[in-house]
């Protein structure tokens, strides 16, 4: 569907601006209607496939990382929590925690709370993720559970690019050992091999050599096919 930025105004005359995906402009003022709404410009910004190869529509952990950051940062400086999602939803241009952002704060708007809220999304939210928050919520520490849950959402970011940094120099040796196997038995040891011919007797190793040249150049593609 396609994605559409709003500008609307509250009953109180306050402004809200954010990002919502509708069938056309028809269907987003029929939903800004139902949240008490106004909607005064109407704006597209993209179809959903459009370069659907090159942006991701799935809110990553790093997306995760952020709203948890910045909600952290808004709560403890005294900003509500609906506030502080329109706030962030504006200043992130990702059609997809763009998404995620207006469906939260659609929520909220409804009576619900954030635990609530956050756990009808459980791709994007672990189980202890909303279970923490629920606890901030009844504490009302809940700007300190978020900044806990960032530095854990940052921790594991870190551990992740580590861990596939540290297997990336092992795979591309493995895979360069495996290449320099197939160049020798498939071309070296079979234009040597013309040099044993004429010989009566060769040592055993290098006629096991040659055998698995031979053996590896007439069932190489069912070796190729074996190996993926």
């Amino acid at each position: 569907m396609p994605l559409y930025k709003y500008r609307a105004y509250d009953p109180a005359g306050a402004k809200v601006e954010g990002q919502q995906e509708a069938k056309d402009q028809q269907e987003l003022i029929l939903r800004l209607k139902q949240q008490s709404l106004l909607a005064a410009d109407i704006s597209l910004l993209k179809t959903t496939n459009q370069n659907a190869i090159f942006t991701s529509n799935k809110v990553t952990i790093a997306d995760v990382e952020f709203l948890t950051a910045e909600l952290s940062l808004l709560l403890s400086t005294g900003v509500r929590i609906d506030k502080g999602l329109d706030i962030i939803q504006k200043t992130k241009a990702k059609p997809a925690l763009a998404q995620l952002i207006s469906q939260l704060s659609q929520s909220l708007k409804k009576g619900n709370s954030l635990s609530y809220s956050v756990s009808q999304h459980p791709d994007v939210f672990e189980p202890l993720y909303c279970n923490l928050i629920e606890l901030g919520e009844a504490s009302g520490n809940l700007a300190d559970v978020f900044a806990e849950l960032a530095k854990d959402l940052k921790f594991r970011q870190e551990l992740k690019r580590k861990i596939i940094s540290s297997m990336t120099y092992p795979v591309v040796i493995l895979c360069v050992c495996v290449a320099s196997i197939f160049f020798i038995f498939n071309f070296i040891i079979p234009k040597m091999s013309a040099l044993f011919t004429d010989l009566t007797v060769v040592p055993w190793y290098t006629r096991l050599m040659i055998n698995t040249s031979k053996w590896m150049t007439d069932y190489q593609g069912l070796l190729i096919i074996g190996m993926c």
